[in-house]
């Protein structure tokens, strides 16, 4: 995006200045409704990549940890890992509109 406004942002507002007042409104809204689910999932995919990476580097590592070391490492990965699956998990249902009934 690189600073820019977004463009499902951008369309929102040029809805917004058209004279078709019965659609504008709810068009505009439901842009921002989207992006702001996009940037949630966006959001949710690179705490999922992190984690991964984190797990993967700390594996790298492992040869050189303690048993007790080792054990904590992998406790704290399953506990950060299934925390953003769980975030992932809310974004998806929040994008697919399973989190309203």
């Amino acid at each position: 995006m690189n600073g820019q406004k977004p463009e499902a942002l951008r369309l929102a507002d040029e809805l917004q200045n058209t004279p078709f007042e019965s659609t504008r409104y709810e068009a505009a809204a439901e842009l921002r409704r989207l992006q702001e689910v996009n940037t949630e999932l966006v959001e949710a995919l690179k705490e999922l990549l992190f984690e991964e990476e984190t797990q993967d580097n700390g594996l790298t590592e492992a040869v050189i940890m303690s048993n007790d070391e080792f054990v904590k490492f992998m406790r704290e990965s399953v506990r950060s890992y299934e925390s953003a699956k769980e975030k992932a998990r809310k974004a998806i249902a929040n994008a697919t509109g399973e989190n309203n009934g």
